[in-house]
């Protein structure tokens, strides 16, 4: 229930907005050209593919996000790795993943860390304009760290708060929410000691 509910608010929040922003694009273009003013309305058209083009990127995250068969199969890296080929490379962006260590991680614990990869790399397409995004894993015997940079622009992580954002939020409990709270922001590190 909690997935669909997550699900529904990130359609919400990214795909539904921007086929309403498609549509509205259309509908000026229409009367623009209508009118004659065909500057104008191939302005429009511009935003309209660009809004097309932002919506089918965050569909297929979307579609990537529901537990990819990968991690279940092969584990974290491969689902990592799979993640940054399906959304990050078709978004143009260059990515690096880099592992150190032990390369299967406490199956338990593998879900959790893919849900902060995934939401992080989910905001660094949505409001970084990185060009670039590196992650880097490692896990020894008593320690898994799970770092992701990127070359994106940054935010403070005050304001989401105030203007009402609800991604941090939105993660629940456990790793999710203290990362949420207390380590979220442009390049994210989270330390998580094997028990």
């Amino acid at each position: 229930m909690e997935e669909r509910n997550r699900l529904a608010r990130d359609l919400h929040d990214s795909v539904t907005q921007a086929v309403y922003g498609v549509t509205l694009y259309a509908e000026a273009a229409t009367r623009l050209l209508g009118a004659g003013q065909t500057e104008v309305a191939a302005e429009h058209l511009k935003e309209l593919r660009s809004t097309a083009q932002q919506a089918l990127r965050e569909m297929r995250s979307l579609i990537f996000e529901l537990r990819p068969p990968v991690l279940e199969k092969e584990g974290l890296v491969a689902a990592l790795q799979a993640r940054l080929e399906a959304v990050e490379g078709r978004a143009g962006l260059a990515t690096e993943l880099k592992v150190d260590g032990e390369s299967r991680v406490p199956k338990e614990m593998e879900e959790e860390l893919y849900r902060v990869a995934q939401e992080a790399l989910n905001n660094v397409l949505k409001h970084s304009e990185a060009r670039t995004v590196k992650l880097h894993l490692h896990a020894d015997v008593d320690r898994i760290t799970l770092e992701i940079a990127d070359d994106g622009v940054g935010f403070d992580p005050g304001a989401t708060h105030e203007h009402g954002g609800l991604g941090c939020a939105a993660w629940g409990s456990g790793l999710l929410a203290w990362v949420a709270r207390w380590w979220y922001r442009a390049n994210l590190m989270r330390e998580q000691p094997l028990e």
